[in-house]
């Protein structure tokens, strides 16, 4: 298997609660660059990112990561990212 076939496999993730938006935008132009399948990013940044990438690239957010709670406000954090564009979730 190719080393872009692999690449095209994968989701590049940056779940980190402290990350920055220059972070983001930085795995972004890289899932960009190497065709990744999508990047993955914290559902705060998700509305930020999918207007960024302009289509170029699938963007994947988790939901309840990393303490894995289900409550009203996680839900509604749900819908959010669904209407704010994010293509995949994960819980």
């Amino acid at each position: 298997m190719e080393l872009n076939e692999i690449l095209s496999k994968v989701d590049h993730t940056l779940l980190a609660q402290t990350a920055t938006w220059q972070e983001i935008r930085a795995i972004c132009d890289d899932g960009i660059k190497y065709h990744t399948a999508s990047v993955c990013i914290p559902a705060s940044y998700v509305k930020q990112a999918a207007e960024y990438v302009d289509g170029k690239l699938t963007i994947c957010t988790v939901i309840g990561f990393p303490n894995g709670y289900s409550t009203t406000a996680l839900m509604l954090r749900i819908w959010r990212s669904i209407l704010c564009f994010a293509v995949e979730i994960l819980q």
